[in-house]
């Protein structure tokens, strides 16, 4: 078997897991507005599309618009709740710095910055 000279990693949910902090200032944001979904619905119904199609989604199913400032809103809360909360997956970044001596490493991440 080859030894692999590059490995690529996916940053979240391997490196970093945002997507429990980021559902529940979604919730939360809702919440404010009145649009009353759990943490949990929000993880189980929108992980893993993007933010515009899940506020589409959630126009479509309550029947209401969303302020034209609500992505705006959620950004502002995420960057703070991020920066105080989010920590490494610590069993990845561990196997990361044990194995990358011989080979070299990425992080990717496809969320637009």
């Amino acid at each position: 078997m080859n030894t692999p000279q590059l490995v690529i990693f996916d940053c979240d949910g391997v490196l970093v897991d945002s997507e429990v902090i980021a559902c529940r200032v979604d919730a939360a944001c809702l919440a404010e507005i009145g649009i009353s979904i759990t943490t949990q619905e929000v993880m189980e119904r929108y992980v893993g599309i993007s933010a515009t199609s899940m506020f589409a989604d959630i126009e479509t199913r309550y029947g209401r618009k969303l302020p034209s400032d609500f992505p705006d809103r959620v950004r502002a809360r995420l960057a703070p709740a991020f920066d105080a909360e989010l920590a490494p997956v610590t069993a990845e970044v561990a196997a990361l710095r044990s194995s990358t001596d011989d080979l070299t490493a990425a992080v990717l991440e496809n969320t637009p910055g």
